[in-house]
């Protein structure tokens, strides 16, 4: 029997749709089979080792790539200090007609003290036998003057109270024009006081390097001449032709604490100091004691 167009179509329609639907159970049958060799070569214990020694070099190389990068830096903290640094003299309210002058007092083991006198750091020295003594210039008038202790990873130890310290510059003796009655010269207006001081902090050096600071010089009239005396017998000087701040270095020969005392002298014969501790180790010894003092 002879078959129509329109049946012909439909026949070649049915056939392409089986025709289809078997290529497409085969399709399955053979991810199937892909999956299934997949997952046996996923467990394989060879794969497997192959597997974790890539991740282990990749993860070499990541931390490796990241170290190259950065650095990490942390702080361990050195024991906490239980006790304040306290001064004992001059004690509260006196007066004095000295400057500069030694503060001393007490403070703890393992310590150094950083002195400020209204509000402005004055000074540092190491603690040496439960006790510091720091030279500082005054300022004329009322001194409030504070000691602080701190431990080597710079961790302040218990507050103490401030003392006032009254300083009273000495009066000329006699007065030219009425022999016999003294007075004190009226301060220029305007003047600015010389003025030394630095950011401090503990930074140990080892002996035979190069002990370095940095140290602010102002007021007063430029130039300056700063005449340093380092502790271990050596006095230098150097020049400072503006207001700045400048460099001052070193090297010890033996470690341990040092008291650096510097002075300014300015163009307008106007002078002050700084003290400044120096802490001085072995090479390739570790950060022991800071009260120390240095050996002679």
């Amino acid at each position: 029997m002879k078959r129509s167009r329109a049946q012909y179509s439909r026949q070649r329609v049915k056939t392409s749709r089986v025709h289809d639907k078997n290529k497409r159970v085969a399709l399955r049958q053979e991810i199937r089979k892909h999956r299934q060799l997949h997952v046996r070569i996923m467990l394989h214990p060879a794969y497997l080792m192959m597997l974790l020694a890539t991740g282990v070099v990749v993860l070499s190389l990541t931390f490796r790539s990241v170290a190259d990068s950065y650095s990490i830096t942390g702080k361990v903290p050195a024991p906490p200090l239980t006790s304040g640094a306290s001064i004992t003299d001059p004690t509260n309210g006196a007066n004095s007609s000295t400057s500069p002058m030694s503060i001393s007092g007490t403070c703890p083991n393992n310590s150094y003290v950083k002195l400020t006198g209204n509000g402005i750091f004055s000074g540092s020295a190491g603690c040496t036998a439960n006790t510091f003594t720091i030279l500082t210039s005054l300022s004329a008038g009322a001194n409030s003057l504070v000691a602080q202790d701190y431990n080597i990873t710079d961790d302040t130890g218990p507050a103490t109270p401030a003392i006032t310290l009254i300083y009273q510059p000495p009066v000329v003796p006699t007065n030219p024009t009425k022999p016999g009655i003294s007075y004190q010269p009226t301060p220029e207006i305007n003047a600015s006081p010389v003025l030394l001081t630095s950011s401090y902090q503990f930074r140990p050096f080892t002996s035979g390097s190069s002990f370095t600071w940095d140290v602010q010089v102002s007021g007063g009239q430029s130039p300056y001449t700063i005449r340093i005396d380092w502790g271990d017998d050596s006095v230098t000087s150097q020049q400072v032709p503006t207001a700045q701040t400048f460099t001052i270095a070193h090297t010890y020969k033996k470690p341990g604490y040092y008291a650096i005392t510097l002075y300014v002298n300015a163009a307008d014969k106007s002078t002050t100091l700084l003290q400044l501790a120096a802490f001085v180790r072995l090479p390739g010894t570790p950060i022991g004691s800071i009260s120390t003092p240095a050996n002679s």
